[in-house]
Parts: C-alpha cells; sequence; structure tokens
C-alpha cells in the first residue's frame, strides 16, 4: 500500500493534543503524490511571512517599551528626591532602565529570520526538474525554516518580555521614588 498512512495506538503521546494517543506511521512512496505536494505547498505558503510579521511586530513593541523607558528615567532625572529611601529607588529604577535597554537591543540585533528559497537558487538547482520536484523541494526548505525561525521567535519572545517587565518595574520604582520622597 505505497502512500498510505496508518494509525496505531500510543500511550506516550502529548496530552495537549487531541490526537496524543494517536501515532501516524506513514508508508513513504516512491515519489510524492501531486495532490499532497501542490496541497502542502499552498497551505504552506505564507508561514514564513506570518513569522516575519510576529518578529516586526515584537520589535515594534521592544521600540515602543524602549522608549517609554527612556522617558520614565528623564522625568526621574528631572524630578528632585529627598531622603535616602527615593534616592535607593531611583538607583533601582536605574538599574532597571539598563536591563530594558539591554534586553530591547537584544530583541531588535536578533539573527536574520530564513526567509523563502531565492529564486536565483532555483534556477540554478532546478532548471530541468519537473515543477512537483520544485514545490517539493521549497516545502522542504521551508519546513526547516519554519523550525529555525521558531526559534528565533522564541528569542525575540524572552527579549521583549524582560524590556516589558524591566520597564515596569522602572515605573514603579521611580513611581515609589517619588512617593518616598514626598512623604519622607
Amino acid at each position: 500500500m505505497t502512500g498510505d498512512v496508518r494509525a496505531a495506538a500510543d500511550s506516550s503521546g502529548d496530552l495537549l493534543n487531541p490526537l496524543h494517543n494517536v501515532r501516524t506511521v506513514a508508508v513513504s512512496p516512491a515519489q510524492p503524490q501531486p495532490e499532497t505536494t501542490d496541497f502542502i505547498y499552498e497551505a504552506t505558503a505564507a508561514s514564513r511571512e506570518r513569522q516575519i510579521q510576529a518578529a516586526q511586530a515584537h520589535d515594534t513593541k521592544a521600540t515602543a517599551a524602549f522608549a517609554a523607558a527612556t522617558v520614565v528615567v528623564g522625568l526621574a532625572a528631572a524630578s528632585s528626591f529627598v531622603g535616602h529611601a527615593a534616592t535607593v529607588l531611583v538607583a533601582l529604577a536605574i538599574v532597571a532602565y539598563i536591563v530594558a535597554a539591554g534586553a530591547a537591543v537584544i530583541c531588535l540585533l536578533s539573527r536574520p529570520f530564513s526567509v523563502e528559497v531565492s529564486p536565483g537558487y532555483l534556477w540554478r538547482r532546478f532548471w530541468n526538474s519537473n515543477v512537483q520536484n520544485i514545490k517539493h523541494a521549497i516545502i522542504d526548505e521551508r519546513g526547516k525554516g519554519y523550525t529555525e525561525n521558531v526559534g528565533l521567535l522564541r528569542e525575540k519572545t524572552r527579549a521583549l518580555r524582560f524590556t516589558l517587565l524591566a520597564t515596569g518595574a522602572e515605573t514603579v520604582l521611580v513611581g515609589l521614588a517619588l512617593l518616598a520622597s514626598r512623604l519622607g
């Protein structure tokens, strides 16, 4: 049965996956079925573009958070603080600002994302191949790039979270320093 996919019971699956107890065993045909290749090619066409848009959204958020952190530290510098507690809180706010700056830079300067195969590469490598083989190669390349990009997005997400947390901490610390200065 060439091209057949068979399901087998598997008790070691992912519990969050509704098909966690089904393991698929693909019987690989000599050549991929054209309909399957066409379907996967079309279904994955926009996957990298969505990943790149998500990365750009992370960059925009990191830039906005860092801009807010800069405004807060600027307002703190323009204010006068009285007392030891206020001085300590402002010093901690400056540390939080430095953390926000570093995390924003990490988010913005991450490695470049894997993008679609270039037309030049396709021409040099596949100029004498049939369309199904070319689509199969592109699908394979998309799969590799998608996996690589997922890791890069995780790194950007982690850096963005640190940027947001540090900016929030900085804002709270400056607010507390103002309160301590006025009350103390």
